[in-house]
C-alpha cells in the first residue's frame, strides 16, 4: 500500500490540512516549527495505529481543540483504502477503515507499514537487552498482530 493523502483536523499545528503524496520518493521540507515532525507523526498515526512520540492522545490534540483526527488515504493498484484516526480529548482514540469502526488497529484489513527513525532510537544501541528485546516484540507485532496477544 501506498499513502497518497494525509488529513488533518486539530492536530498539533496542522488544523484543516491535506497533503498529497506522490508516488516514490517525497521529501519534506520546511522552516522550523513548521509542523514536518507533525506530519510524519500523523502518517505514523495512520500507517501503524500509535505516535512515534507520545503514547496521550491529548498532546496531539491542537490548544484549545476538543477532538483531533487524522485520515490517511491508501492504494494499491485498483485497491484503495482510507485509515482514520479519531482522538476526543479525555477518550481514546478510535481507529475507523473505510468508514468502519476498529476494535483495534491490529483489525485493519489492508494493513500497511511506516519506518520512522529518530534520535531517540539510539537507545536501541545505548540500553541493555531488555530495551532491545522489547523493541524486536514491538515490530514482530506490527508485521503479525497476534504475537502482541500471546
Amino acid at each position: 500500500m501506498t499513502l497518497t493523502t494525509v488529513t488533518t483536523q486539530n492536530f498539533r499545528n496542522l488544523s484543516g490540512q491535506t497533503v498529497e503524496f506522490s508516488p516514490g520518493m517525497n521529501v519534506v521540507t520546511g522552516q522550523n516549527a513548521q509542523g514536518k515532525s507533525n506530519l510524519l507523526e500523523a502518517v505514523s498515526l495512520c500507517a501503524g495505529g500509535r505516535s512515534f512520540r507520545t503514547a496521550h492522545s491529548a498532546e496531539m490534540i491542537a490548544f484549545g481543540a476538543d477532538s483531533a483526527r487524522v485520515t490517511g488515504r491508501f492504494a494499491d493498484g485498483e485497491l484503495e483504502t482510507e485509515v482514520r484516526c479519531e482522538m476526543p480529548l479525555g477518550r481514546a482514540k478510535a481507529f475507523f477503515e473505510n468508514g468502519n469502526r476498529l476494535k483495534k488497529f491490529a483489525d485493519i484489513s489492508a494493513p500497511v507499514s511506516a519506518v520512522s527513525f529518530t534520535p531517540e532510537d539510539l537507545e536501541l544501541v545505548k540500553r541493555g537487552a531488555a530495551y532491545r528485546m522489547a523493541a524486536l516484540d514491538a515490530a514482530i507485532s506490527r508485521l503479525r498482530p497476534r504475537f502482541a496477544e500471546s
